[in-house]
């Protein structure tokens, strides 16, 4: 089943291992992009502050 969340919920995107999950206030949902799929495609709203963690700057 697929989710969908708004930008506005997600607070970073992290990888573990081959696994991307974006973080909310309230739950990690795994998600079907890259890291760099992700920085591409949100990189206006996006900021790489580590390899494995791509933050929301709406959060800063």
């Amino acid at each position: 089943m697929d989710n969908y969340i708004s930008l506005s919920e997600i607070l970073f995107f992290e990888t573990e291992d081959a696994n991307i999950s974006s973080h909310t206030c309230d739950n990690i949902y795994q998600v079907n992009y890259n890291l760099y799929e992700l920085e591409e495609i949100l990189s206006n709203n996006l900021m790489r502050i580590s390899k494995p963690t791509v933050l929301n700057i709406n959060y800063i």
